[in-house]
């Protein structure tokens, strides 16, 4: 291997690793994204329930889109990355690698390669996808059973819900589409 070659593969090495630490870090923010997600609708029940202000429960579905949006958009920095390594990084590892060894010996697949021709998702991909549908159709119910049926009260709740299906249908088409 030349000198110029093992400065690129030692630079492709230090590209790999800073975008593998970014990964690592990504998926430790969506654990913290859903932990979040689930004390924060907890608490707003909790405290529409406990100070028996129905209202509050009304912005159950915006927190659940605030959450979801970030959750998501980790997921697409993820996937950014994976193929940035896989396409890139790793291809140029392999390839600086190839002219130093013998044609018989194999090379290994990398672990992003690996991970984009097997489509891995995790729960909280899906936890993501359809908590703030769940959310939007869960809130009247709970409304109901938890305070008297107040009309007031109940549009405000109902167009919460219609406003988070309404987000949840959008996605979903977006994603079929792309």
């Amino acid at each position: 291997m030349s000198e110029n070659e093992s400065i690129l593969l030692k630079r492709a090495y230090k590209l790999w690793d800073e975008a593998r630490v970014e990964i690592r870090q990504r998926v430790t923010q969506r654990d913290q994204y859903v932990t979040k997600l689930a004390v924060s609708l907890a608490a707003v029940i909790g405290a529409s329930i406990t100070y028996d202000k129905p209202l509050i429960i009304a912005i159950a579905p915006i927190i659940s889109i605030y959450f979801c949006l970030l959750i998501d958009y980790s997921y697409k920095v993820h996937q950014a990355l994976s193929q940035y390594l896989a396409n890139n990084i790793e291809s140029q590892i392999k390839e600086l690698i190839k002219t130093s060894l013998d044609d018989q010996k194999p090379i290994l697949e990398e672990y992003e390669t690996m991970f984009l021709k097997k489509g891995l998702v995790g729960p909280r991909k899906l936890l993501s996808d359809y908590i703030p549908y769940s959310i939007s159709i869960l809130l009247v119910p709970v409304y109901c059973f938890c305070f008297n049926l107040q009309k007031e009260h109940l549009v405000i709740i109902l167009l919460s819900s219609v406003l988070s299906s309404i987000y949840w249908w959008y996605r979903q088409h977006k994603k079929e589409n792309s």
